[in-house]
C-alpha cells in the first residue's frame, strides 16, 4: 500500500482519535503528518468551529468520550478548548521527516490524552522530550520552530491544504481524494484494499449539476 497524507491540527479531537487509531486501522501504511491551522482553514470556507456552536459543542464533547472509549483510547478533555495549537505545529514541522509522526503522537497523547495545555512551552517540550532525543534535543526543536524559516512553512502548507480542497481536520489525501473525519478510517482501508463502494461515473455526473441554492452566513447567535 502507498502512504497517505493526513492534515490535522492538534485543537481537534476528533484529529486525536484519527492519527491515533491510524496505525491500527491502516496497518502497513505510511502516514505523512500534514500540521495545519484550522482556523485558517474555517475562516477561509466561512464555517464556524464545532467549539464555536454550543449544541455542536456539547455532542462533540460526548461524541468523542464514546469514540475514544470504543477505541480502547484515553481522552481528557483540556480545561481551556480551543485552545492555540500554533506552537505545537510548528515544532512539528521543525523535526527530521522521519521523527515528525512520532512527534505529533506525542504532542497528541499530551493534548488529549492527559489534558494537558500544550499553549504552553515547557508542556510542549517535556510532551517530545523523549522523542527529540533528550532535554537538548527537544530545547533545540523548540528552538527551531520559533524560526522564520518554520513559520513560513506553515503558512505555505495552510495555503497549499486550501488549495488541495481541505477544510476541515483530520483529513485523508488518498491517491489524490479527500477523506475527512474520524469516521473515515475505515473506508479509507477500503479503499486502498482495492474495495470502494462508489460508483465513480454516477458520483461526477451529481457533483457536476449547479448548486440549486445557496445561503448568506447568518448571525451567531449567543
Amino acid at each position: 500500500m502507498n502512504g497517505i497524507d493526513v492534515y490535522f491540527d492538534f485543537v481537534s479531537p476528533y484529529a486525536y482519535l484519527a492519527w491515533m487509531r491510524a496505525p491500527r486501522v491502516l496497518a502497513g501504511v505510511e502516514l505523512t503528518p500534514r500540521p495545519v491551522l484550522l482556523g485558517v482553514l474555517l475562516e477561509h470556507f466561512g464555517q464556524l468551529g464545532p467549539a464555536e456552536i454550543p449544541a455542536k459543542r456539547v455532542l462533540a464533547i460526548r461524541d468523542t468520550m464514546r469514540r475514544a472509549a470504543d477505541a480502547g483510547l484515553p481522552l481528557l478533555w483540556p480545561e481551556r478548548h480551543p485552545f492555540k495549537s500554533m506552537l505545537p505545529e510548528r515544532v512539528v514541522l521543525a523535526a527530521e521527516e522521519r521523527l515528525r509522526a512520532a512527534v505529533a503522537s506525542a504532542i497528541f497523547m499530551a493534548a488529549w490524552g492527559r489534558g494537558e495545555d500544550i499553549e504552553q512551552r515547557d508542556v510542549v517540550h517535556a510532551a517530545i522530550r523523549d522523542v527529540a532525543g533528550g532535554e537538548a534535543g527537544a530545547d533545540a526543536l523548540i528552538a527551531r520552530a520559533t524560526e522564520k524559516e518554520i513559520s513560513n512553512e506553515l503558512r505555505r502548507a495552510n495555503e497549499e491544504a486550501i488549495a488541495r480542497g481541505v477544510f476541515g481536520v483530520p483529513t485523508f489525501d488518498v491517491h489524490g481524494e479527500l477523506f475527512w473525519g474520524d469516521d473515515q478510517l475505515e473506508r479509507v482501508a477500503r479503499v486502498l484494499a482495492g474495495e470502494d463502494s462508489l460508483d465513480r461515473e454516477l458520483a461526477a455526473r451529481i457533483e457536476a449539476r449547479p448548486n440549486a441554492l445557496t445561503r448568506r452566513r447568518a448571525p451567531v447567535v449567543p
